[in-house]
């Protein structure tokens, strides 16, 4: 059973400002990962606000702050943080 849809923001602004964008639609939203290339922090946004921040401590060691209250999209923020760095090489 299909729960929710990533995929990834090849927008022609993406393009113009080296940015990485990922978008997940999970549970009625749509959240927004967006990195500005390898190395470079990693913020998720849901309806234009920023619920969370992720970026490489050391080594291939990485850390996410999540600010939205809900376990249940806390887990699925943290499996597509994981994808998103697998998808473009963080």
């Amino acid at each position: 059973m299909q729960i929710g849809k990533a995929r990834t923001d090849l927008s022609w602004e993406n393009v113009r400002k080296l940015r990485e964008g990922l978008i997940l639609e999970y549970a009625n939203n749509n959240y927004y990962f967006k990195s500005f290339g390898i190395g470079s922090k990693t913020e998720i946004s849901l309806n234009d606000s920023i619920i969370a921040t992720g970026e490489r401590v050391r080594g291939s060691v990485y850390e996410l702050k999540i600010g939205c209250p809900d376990n249940n999209e806390a887990e699925i923020l943290i499996m597509a943080y994981i994808m998103f760095n697998y998808q473009f090489a963080q």
